[in-house]
């Protein structure tokens, strides 16, 4: 019993010693740094308080320190435009250009499934405080929702009373009216649009048509045409590696001369291996019209095995550069796909030696579906109710 009394007063006094100490280093700490992290806590509460007590002055200070402190921010921009609503001194000065940011990262705190965000321009959105932050988005919708029932508003007012009690909806459909036309918030819309519209985007398109040879070579006939683009799309410039094949035995024999032998076949199967651009000379929102060109490997099998009744396997080709130009038409049921159709001719120097003469181009027909993306862009341009 005395060895475990003399243990418990050790401990005590050592337990009791550090407290003390403790207690002493902190009646040291006196210098007092007040962070950003700390300001945006408090304001949070403080401003829904200072509001219901009417202390305007007090309020107005509060939000002026906090932006001094910490700059801009979403919520700093929401509080000061609904505040400036309220006490009827609403400009567009309260705003930059990083408003539709803004704007964007509401709308994401406030959906299901959250959109790609904007830039973000304060460096504390980090830290979040579900309870702080709650308190000051439940005051400023329901700030937004008084003044949208009981203060005759100009329509960029309107706009953000909407928007900040959660017609969301509602407000992006006043950018598609004459509502907000002159307005800087409507300008900086359209230009964000504009920018994101216009993004490169990954490209892809599948095609098929006829290739309708004429001269000599229109011995071995016209042939279906399948094919395959994939590359990059930027404004009106495409830029794809395409891939097809031509198939289906030729209407007529020809000759083609293999391993001291002549040969008549009818066999033909093709393929096309190139470089196609494409560039839109008209383009309005629903149709395009474009010049179209590319450099392309284009060949055929002429013969292949079971053509003859020989024992050793047979097999020729017959290629040629192919240079091609041609006109293309796209309706686009929206900014991301489009059906088409092209006409191409393809100026071709098939070379058939001791066998038929294949002198000749050819032209090719196709029908094309085609579609373009850029994720970053189009989920941004849905954060924005844009849907072309």
């Amino acid at each position: 019993m005395r060895i475990k009394l003399i243990l418990f007063t050790i401990l005590s006094l050592t337990t009791n010693s550090a407290r003390s100490q403790t207690d002493d280093i902190s009646r040291l700490m006196t210098r007092r740094y007040l962070s950003c992290l700390d300001i945006i806590y408090n304001v949070r509460f403080l401003i829904p308080e200072y509001h219901q007590k009417g202390a305007t002055d007090t309020l107005n200070a509060i939000v002026q320190y906090w932006e001094n402190n910490c700059g801009s921010s979403e919520e700093l921009t929401r509080v000061k435009i609904l505040l400036a609503i309220e006490q009827n001194s609403f400009s567009e000065n309260i705003y930059n250009t990083s408003i539709i940011d803004h704007l964007i990262e509401y709308k994401n705190q406030n959906t299901t499934i959250p959109l790609l965000y904007g830039k973000m321009h304060h460096h504390y959105n980090w830290h979040f405080n579900f309870a702080a932050s709650d308190s000051l988005k439940v005051f400023t919708k329901k700030l937004a929702k008084e003044l949208l029932r009981t203060t005759n508003v100009e329509p960029i007012e309107r706009f953000f009373l909407h928007f900040y009690s959660n017609g969301i909806d509602t407000a992006f459909n006043m950018m598609k009216t004459e509502a907000l036309h002159g307005t800087h918030l409507r300008d900086l819309y359209l230009i964000e649009v504009n920018k994101l519209v216009n993004k490169p985007q990954a490209h892809i398109a599948y095609l098929a048509g006829a290739w309708i040879p004429e001269g000599n070579l229109a011995l071995v006939g016209t042939h279906p045409f399948l094919g395959f683009r994939i590359g990059f799309k930027h404004r009106q410039l495409t830029t794809d590696v395409c891939l097809g094949f031509k198939f289906g035995k030729s209407p007529n024999q020809y000759k083609v001369f293999y391993k001291d032998s002549l040969w008549n076949t009818n066999h033909f199967f093709g393929g096309y291996i190139g470089l196609d651009a494409g560039y839109e000379l008209i383009k309005t929102e629903k149709h395009g019209l474009a010049i179209i060109g590319g450099i392309a490997y284009n060949g055929f099998d002429a013969l292949k095995d079971g053509n003859n009744d020989c024992e050793e396997d047979i097999s020729k080709s017959i290629n040629s550069l192919n240079l091609n130009l041609g006109i293309g038409y796209k309706y686009y049921p929206t900014h991301w796909n489009y059906f088409g159709v092209e006409a191409k001719y393809n100026y071709l120097n098939y070379q058939n030696p001791g066998g038929s003469d294949l002198s000749g181009n050819a032209i090719t027909i196709n029908l094309i579906y085609g579609f373009s993306s850029n994720r970053y862009a189009i989920n941004r341009l849905r954060a924005l109710n844009y849907n072309h």
